[in-house]
């Protein structure tokens, strides 16, 4: 029994490795500034999307969001290696980013990320 309890570990470490997720991935955790109509599961709150009234946010699309504008300019933080950023003098609207506040957040992210 302990021979194959043995084999049995040995083959489960052998091809773990090979079960591992292929494609990356990205997982961005946040609150409203981190939703989008359609880039978000269905059933859950956006705040932004193309049809957002203007006098609620100029965001009205996608390519216009932070975490959009930080994902297609790096790999993802050196794989998890991100430090914690703490944002500051984000224009809002709403209570919610701008284009402007949007912009912000990505060149303070970006700043941090191409240490």
């Amino acid at each position: 029994m302990k021979r194959f309890t043995i084999i049995i570990s040995f083959i489960m470490l052998t091809f773990m490795p090979l079960m591992a997720q292929v494609k990356q991935t990205v997982a961005v955790l946040g609150d409203s500034y981190s939703t989008f109509e359609g880039f978000i599961p269905k059933g859950y709150a956006t705040w932004y999307s193309p049809t957002a009234p203007p006098e609620t946010t100029d965001v009205n699309k996608v390519e216009q969001t932070w975490w959009w504008q930080v994902i297609s300019v790096k790999k993802i933080c050196n794989k998890y290696q991100v430090p914690v950023i703490a944002l500051h003098d984000i224009d809002k609207k709403n209570g919610h980013p701008t284009i402007k506040g949007m912009k912000s957040i990505a060149v303070q992210v970006l700043k941090v990320i191409k240490k």
